[in-house]
């Protein structure tokens, strides 16, 4: 038997960054935000080794999320890792939404159904955090405020809904090197809207990669009500109350997303663990 999930990205409301902690991470609070842009993971029970199939521009060892999510998964068990994952992508990689973590918890859900459920809600969550700080939030998704380094979560009521027009350069940013040139904040922060939407890593970002600041201002001129990048870039997103028409032109070198925010309800039943057959 095979299962496959939808593996959804999110979106930071808010993302206020504290200072850099004695371990080296940053301490932050944030409030995280489901939506419906997704990739799929399909996972089989093998007699095998652990064998991973992604996309050619990713890893397929220990070096994916995937990989490293199954191996934790069957050491908690105290068993010999033997499980096919597949990989396939649609939320783009150095983005800033989540991809690598979100897959991360859908092989964690995936592996724990097809055992028949042996860890508990707080022991994936506990197996979560150790592989990164977002992935504990795509356990349940929705609306939820993180804090500490992402790991601490509390669930939040629905946020409003919004449609989303995400645009990405082709030139990605890694979530390390933003934080490195991240500089505490002073001043007034320039909050996005009247929801208290802000992030402290855009003045990074934007010094990083330049480009940035042209995708700003095209999502402005379309009409968005909300611009924001998207946790540590490089995407950025913009914010609409009604489905947004068309496609921007930037040129080459960008690619463009239509998504939509999900509740709780709407991410539970969206990644809900579905058998199926593998070809």
């Amino acid at each position: 038997m095979a299962v496959r999930l939808l593996s959804p990205a999110k979106i930071n409301l808010r993302l206020k960054v504290l200072g850099k902690r004695a371990d080296g991470y940053h301490e932050v609070d944030t409030i995280l935000q489901s939506m419906d842009l997704c990739d799929e993971v399909t996972i089989a029970l093998s007699n095998e080794d652990l064998r991973l199939h992604a996309p050619p521009h990713l890893p397929s060892g220990e070096g994916n999320l995937c990989y490293q999510a199954a191996q934790a998964f069957f050491a908690r068990l105290g068993r010999v890792p033997g499980a096919t994952l597949w990989l396939t992508k649609r939320i783009p990689v150095q983005a800033g939404l989540g991809g690598g973590s979100s897959n991360a918890a859908a092989v964690l859900l995936g592996l724990n159904q097809l055992h028949h459920n042996p860890l508990s809600t707080e022991e994936l969550g506990l197996l979560a955090a150790r592989l990164g700080s977002d992935v504990p939030f795509f356990l349940a998704g929705g609306t939820a405020r993180a804090r500490g380094r992402g790991e601490q979560l509390e669930a939040l009521p629905d946020a409003r809904q919004w449609w989303l027009r995400i645009i990405k350069p082709y030139a990605g940013l890694s979530t390390a090197e933003v934080y490195a040139a991240w500089r505490p904040h002073t001043g007034t922060r320039e909050v996005c809207g009247d929801d208290g939407y802000y992030n402290d890593l855009e003045q990074a970002a934007q010094e990083l990669l330049p480009p940035l600041a042209d995708i700003y201002q095209v999502l402005r001129l379309d009409g968005a009500k909300r611009v924001l990048l998207c946790g540590s870039g490089s995407a950025v997103c913009g914010f609409y109350a009604s489905p947004p028409v068309g496609v921007l032109s930037l040129g080459d070198g960008y690619c463009e997303f239509l998504a939509r925010t999900m509740t709780r309800l709407e991410y539970s039943r969206a990644t809900a663990v579905k058998e199926c057959e593998v070809i």
